[in-house]
């Protein structure tokens, strides 16, 4: 898988977050893991955590600013779309296993 390199957020096009989410019946926590393609290409992972709703996508978009992929001035996700980037999602439930291993399958 290739990795995005971006050498600054002026280059950025484009954000998809791929999102699986589990939720445990028992206790009634919701969880997700995700991954994230910058300009079509893998750039990183978020590990399995606790959240639901859009929680997968603030914490994508806190990862991208922090790793310098967008400006540190969008807010909610969706802002990327002002700045002229294209920002996609997809959401999906899955079981605990599976959310687990997504959100480590492609480690940096």
């Amino acid at each position: 898988m290739t990795h995005a390199m971006i050498s600054s957020h002026a280059d950025t096009t484009s954000v998809f977050v791929r999102v699986k989410e589990w939720r445990d019946k028992v206790a009634g926590n919701s969880y997700f893991s995700a991954q994230v393609q910058v300009n079509g290409a893998y750039a990183f992972s978020l590990p399995f955590q606790y959240g639901y709703g859009d929680q997968a996508l603030t914490e994508a978009l806190s990862e991208l600013e922090k790793r310098g992929y967008v400006a540190t001035t969008c807010r909610p996700f969706w802002a990327l779309r002002e700045q002229g980037i294209a920002a996609y999602s997809a959401f999906s439930d899955d079981t605990k296993r599976n959310v687990k291993a997504w959100g480590t399958i492609l480690d940096d």
